[in-house]
């Protein structure tokens, strides 16, 4: 059951590690655009692996752009499906139990490349030349597992965000809209 909770700034959904938050639209469709940046502030109560946002339909290759905790509390994973391949990586040691984290991915298509920010900075790439593929349903507190914890806030944006916004967005909790889906 998903409970909203009060975590230190407004309020936070409790996913209890069965349930997700499903969202259809055909702007989540990532396949059209030609960059994404998606942000999620996220504290994670449980080990195992935790997937907290993106889809996945079918095989990996299909996954939309999604992250996780896996396969500890510490290491946090990421990528996105290109129709052919599952482009991902999982950096290791840097994510803890109970603490926020301010999650972060973008890509685009000039740089071909997926890169992972850990409270505003970089701490990963990995090289995804091809868009997303194509899907228009995204899960918050699932991606092919279920993620036991709490989320405030998750963000998608039809752009890349720059360093600087992503530092701002961790920093000064600052309210971009340009962009934001």
């Amino acid at each position: 059951m998903i409970h909203l909770v009060k975590p230190p700034f407004g309020l936070a959904f409790y996913f209890d590690g069965n349930d997700y938050i499903e969202i259809s639209s055909s702007l989540l469709d990532f396949s059209k655009y030609s960059a994404y940046t998606i942000v999620a502030w996220v504290m994670r109560t449980s080990t195992g692996a935790g997937g907290f946002i993106g889809y996945q339909p079918s095989g990996s290759a299909y996954r939309s752009p999604s992250m996780w905790f896996y396969p500890s509390e510490n290491d946090f994973h990421f990528g996105h499906g290109d129709g052919s391949a599952w482009r991902s990586t999982v950096v290791s040691g840097i994510l803890g139990m109970n603490k926020w984290f301010m999650l972060a991915i973008r890509w685009s298509i000039s740089t071909g490349v997926i890169e992972g920010f850990v409270n505003g900075s970089k701490v990963g790439e990995v090289s995804a030349p091809n868009p997303p593929a194509s899907n228009t349903t995204y899960h918050i507190g699932r991606v092919d597992s279920y993620h036991k914890g709490l989320i405030p806030e998750a963000r998608v944006y039809n752009r890349f965000l720059s360093d600087t916004e992503l530092a701002d967005l961790y920093n000064i909790r600052r309210d971009i809209k340009d962009g934001l889906i």
